[in-house]
């Protein structure tokens, strides 16, 4: 068993497989990456949400606290009518990220959005409704097989 926010792995001689996995209403989505970590996180967006994300007026104070300043700008700039969008992928990103890291939802700091770009961030091409992100760490080694 795993706790919140570890990684999911499966261990074998060759190599570390990392398996990570999300769920949103209506869909679910596994990632499996054969040489190292893997982070995946899917969500619906809320487009009927007006001046907020996921019908959360907050949006901007959880842009500002998990997000980081820059998303956070871009988002502040963002067309009131694309802002969902935009705060649900940037979400995606961050859950992904932090899944492959083995992190739990954790608070922007500096430190942590350098250790963020460890990760390579890929959006997958899922319907209008929907929307998500597939995070993949280094590639890593397994135990050195004697012989």
């Amino acid at each position: 068993s795993s706790r919140i926010g570890e990684a999911l792995t499966v261990l074998s001689p060759a190599s570390t497989v990392g398996v990570s996995i999300s769920h949103a209403p209506g869909c679910s989505i596994a990632a499996v990456h054969l040489h190292g970590p893997v982070g995946v996180d899917v969500a619906r967006i809320d487009t009927a949400a007006l001046g907020g994300t996921y019908g959360l007026p907050e949006w901007d104070r959880l842009a500002q606290d998990y997000l980081g300043p820059v998303t956070h700008q871009q988002l502040v700039h963002t067309a009131p009518a694309e802002r969902a969008q935009a705060f649900a992928h940037a979400w995606c990103r961050l859950e992904a990220s932090l899944k492959c890291l083995g992190q739990g939802l954790t608070e922007w700091t500096p430190t942590l959005g350098h250790t963020l770009e460890g990760c390579q961030s890929i959006a997958l091409d899922l319907p209008d409704t929907l929307c998500g992100a597939l995070a993949l760490g280094p590639a890593k080694q397994g135990p050195a097989s004697s012989g």
